[in-house]
């Protein structure tokens, strides 16, 4: 895996413990209603599914920079594609699981917004050796 793949994937899981933090002080200073366990189980999935992604986009680039000319951009299409349905994928999960209310939906949404932030974020907050 490249340096900047692992990088990101460290940004992608720190935001884990910011957004369950979210959640708890939601609950604790607005709501006691909020399920603080499905908030964090769909956080957790959220999550979980950012980390499939910056694997599969560092497994992307290196595949489509080893295919020819012809070759390459449908490959590249086709898995921008698989990860645009993997972010759909970990939001669904929370809506269709019975045990998991609204509040896990809620965490995996969020979590799954970070993906973009981690991206742009991941030289902000990991210093470059480079």
């Amino acid at each position: 895996m490249a340096d900047i793949a692992k990088k990101m994937l460290l940004v992608v899981c720190g935001f884990l413990p910011v957004i369950i933090s979210g959640g708890a002080a939601y609950y604790f200073a607005v709501s006691r209603d909020f399920d603080l366990l499905s908030y964090a189980i769909g956080t957790a999935l959220g999550v979980a599914a950012n980390a499939v992604k910056v694997v599969l986009l560092d497994r992307s680039v290196k595949k489509t920079l080893t295919l020819d000319a012809a070759h390459a951009p449908n490959y590249a299409r086709l898995q921008a594609l698989l990860r645009f349905v993997i972010t759909a994928a970990a939001p669904l999960l929370c809506a269709l699981i019975p045990f998991i209310s609204n509040a896990g939906l809620y965490g995996a949404i969020f979590a799954v917004a970070t993906y973009h932030l981690a991206a742009y974020s991941t030289k902000l907050f990991i210093k470059n050796d480079q």
